[in-house]
């Protein structure tokens, strides 16, 4: 693989990482905190226990819940690796997909086109580029239609 080859392909792999990042911080109980007393949530333990309730309140060392049953109980911290919200986000906009598909299809376009380019071919790569980039943005939006994912919430750190 040439120095070009290597090149073009650690700016495509960083340009398709840069909009793939998580919102949610690890660590951070901020939107636990937050949330409305009631709210569905969907908690998964280190145990790998899964279970859902309803959020009552929160306190240094644990997080309280309440299930279906009304029974109320409180479950320490550590021991939650994730909290998601029990129901579908249907706010969650198209722009993250049309960015995301536009990034990842345009990156792979530049890839292409500064590949197979001789020196002065620069307006067939930036030709090639938003080609891809519309392409990639036309799945990324159609994908983000149909899936509508649970919010996380809280995501432990992996230390």
């Amino acid at each position: 693989m040439g120095i070009r080859s290597f090149t073009i392909l650690i700016v495509w792999a960083v340009l398709a990482t840069t909009f793939l990042n998580a919102a949610i911080v690890p660590g951070r109980w901020e939107k636990v905190e937050a949330l409305e007393e009631g709210y569905a949530i969907t908690v998964k333990l280190d145990s790998g226990e899964r279970f859902k309730a309803s959020y009552v309140g929160f306190s240094d060392e644990a997080i309280i819940l309440k299930r279906d049953s009304g029974e109320e109980l409180e479950v320490p911290k550590a021991a939650v690796v994730k909290v998601t919200s029990q129901s579908r986000d249907s706010n969650d906009g198209l722009r993250n997909g049309a960015l995301i598909g536009a990034a990842v299809g345009g990156g792979f376009g530049l890839t292409l086109g500064l590949y197979y380019a001789d020196r002065d071919e620069y307006g067939y790569v930036a030709l090639v580029t938003a080609l891809y980039a519309a392409i990639g943005m036309g799945v990324g939006v159609g994908v983000d239609a149909i899936v509508k994912g649970h919010e996380v919430l809280y995501q432990a750190r992996s230390d």
